[in-house]
C-alpha cells in the first residue's frame, strides 16, 4: 500500500522530460529575440555621424566597433592638426597626408574633350562669326580672341595703278626708329608694321589728295600709320591723339599686334586683311598685296625692288 501511494505522488518522469523540453525551447527564443533586438539596433541609422552607420550584414560588435571608431577619430584629428600646419606654410592647399579616396556620395567631375579645347581654347573667344564692332570692341578691351579667317586664291597681290614706291620708302625710313621702339616694346615683328605702314602710303594715297585732307584735318584715317582716330582712339584704357605721330605709331603696332594674337596661323596676308576690314572674313587683295611687300621688304631702298605686275 505505502509503494502505490509513492508511486502516485511522485512525478511522471515523461512529464518532467517534456516540460524540462519546453524550458529549454523557450530560453532559446529569448536568446534568439535579444540577438535580433540587437542586430536590429546595429542597423539602426544615425544622421548625427555618418561613420556610426553600419550596414554590414555582419553581427554587431560594440567592442570592436568603438575601437575602430577612436582610431578612425584619432586618425582624422591627426589629418586636421597636419593640414593646418601645412596651409599655413605656403599655398593652402591642404596636406599630402589627407585621404586621397572620394567620399561615396561626391560627384564625379565632367570628363573634359580634349580634341574640342585645343579647337576652341576656353581662354579665347570666338571671334569667326562676330561682326566688326564686336571684334573691334573685344581688340580694344584686350579680350583673348581668335579669327579664322579664310583663305582666298582670287585675292591680288598685283599692284593698284596709283601705286608710288617713292612715297612707301619715305614714311616708312622717316617713322623707321619709332616702329622699331614700339614693336620691341610690344614683341611684334617691326617688319609687319613696316608693311603695312608702306601698303597705306604707296596706295592708299589717291594722287596726292588724302594728303592734302591729313593737312586740312579733314581726313577720317591719319597717317602715318592711315588709323582711325574715332574707332581706335581710346585702346585698352590709353587715350591716344591720331594726329601725334608718335602717339599714331604706338596705337597702330599696338593694334596690329591685338589683331597678330588673334590670327591662329600669323599669316599676314590674314592680319593685314584684317587691318584693313576688321569685319572681313577671307583674306582679299589689300592683305595679299601687304605680303608681298613684307616678304620683299619693299621700303629697303637698299635691296632691289621686285618686278611686282599692276593690274
Amino acid at each position: 500500500m505505502s509503494n502505490l501511494i509513492q508511486y502516485i505522488i511522485q512525478e511522471d518522469p515523461e512529464e518532467e522530460r517534456r516540460r524540462q523540453e519546453e524550458r529549454d525551447k523557450g530560453s532559446v527564443l529569448m536568446s534568439n529575440k535579444s540577438a535580433e533586438n540587437k542586430l536590429e539596433q546595429a542597423y539602426k541609422y544615425s544622421p548625427n555621424n555618418l561613420l556610426e552607420n553600419d550596414f554590414s550584414p555582419k553581427s554587431p560588435e560594440p567592442k570592436p566597433t568603438n575601437l575602430l571608431l577612436a582610431g578612425l577619430k584619432d586618425k582624422q584629428d591627426h589629418n586636421s592638426t597636419t593640414s593646418t600646419k601645412s596651409s599655413s606654410s605656403g599655398l593652402g592647399l591642404g596636406s599630402a597626408n589627407q585621404p586621397s579616396t572620394p567620399t561615396p556620395w561626391a560627384k564625379s567631375s565632367p570628363k573634359i574633350d580634349i580634341k574640342q579645347e585645343i579647337k576652341n581654347p576656353p581662354i579665347s573667344i570666338n571671334g569667326n562669326e562676330m561682326s566688326a564692332k564686336d571684334r573691334i570692341d573685344a581688340l580694344k578691351s584686350g579680350k583673348k580672341i581668335y579669327i579664322n579667317i579664310a583663305d582666298n586664291p582670287n585675292a591680288s597681290g598685283k599692284l593698284k595703278l596709283d601705286h608710288s614706291p617713292s612715297l612707301g620708302e619715305y614714311y616708312v625710313n622717316k617713322y623707321a626708329s619709332q616702329i622699331e621702339k614700339y614693336a620691341t616694346q610690344y614683341n611684334l615683328d617691326p617688319d609687319i608694321a613696316k608693311s603695312i605702314l608702306y601698303s597705306e602710303a604707296s596706295d592708299y594715297h589717291r594722287f596726292g589728295i588724302d594728303h592734302l585732307a591729313d593737312l586740312a584735318g579733314l581726313s577720317s584715317s591719319v597717317r602715318p600709320m592711315n588709323i582711325q582716330g574715332k574707332t581706335w582712339g581710346n585702346f585698352q584704357g590709353k587715350q591716344y591723339d591720331v594726329n601725334n605721330p608718335e602717339q599714331n605709331i604706338e596705337l597702330g603696332v599696338r593694334v596690329l599686334k591685338s589683331i597678330y594674337d588673334a590670327v591662329p596661323d600669323k599669316d599676314i596676308a590674314k592680319i593685314a586683311t584684317l587691318w584693313n576690314g576688321t569685319g572681313l572674313k577671307e583674306v582679299n587683295d589689300y592683305g595679299a598685296r601687304t605680303k608681298e611687300y613684307y616678304k620683299n621688304k619693299s621700303w629697303d631702298t637698299s635691296r632691289i625692288r621686285p618686278q611686282i605686275k599692276s593690274k
